[in-house]
């Protein structure tokens, strides 16, 4: 595996559950790559009032039927509970932020992560 990171540093709101959000999605592009040696790269930037991770893989990709519904309850390609992307989406969305899925050109997957930088429900 090979793996890149250009990040400037921001501090967000948030306790450590940001941490499994950024895990899960490196661990499926090891797991679901399906290419040797699989390449992450994670970017973090500040976008106005958020904090923007965004981070991909030179993978296989995700096949747009799975992609539909990537963040629902069981939904996986392997044997396994299915239920990481959807605990990280309940966890973004509990801190304020958005998560999303796209092609990573010419080739792979993407994931997208907004997290406000100040708490707007306490």
């Amino acid at each position: 595996m090979k793996f890149h990171a250009e990040v400037e540093e921001i501090e967000v709101p948030a306790n450590e559950a940001p941490e499994f959000v950024i895990d899960n999605i490196v661990r499926n592009s090891i797991q679901h790559g399906k290419v040797k040696p699989i390449t992450v790269e994670m970017k973090a930037f500040r976008d106005r009032d958020y904090c923007v991770l965004r981070i991909t893989d030179n993978g296989a990709g995700i096949p747009a039927e799975i992609k539909e519904k990537l963040f629902k309850t069981r939904v996986s390609t392997r044997k396994g509970g299915g239920l990481g992307l959807l605990l990280s989406k309940k966890i973004v969305e509990y801190l304020g932020g958005t998560i999303s899925v796209f092609d990573n050109k010419p080739q792979g997957a993407g994931f997208e992560i907004r997290l406000p930088l100040k708490i707007s429900f306490l």
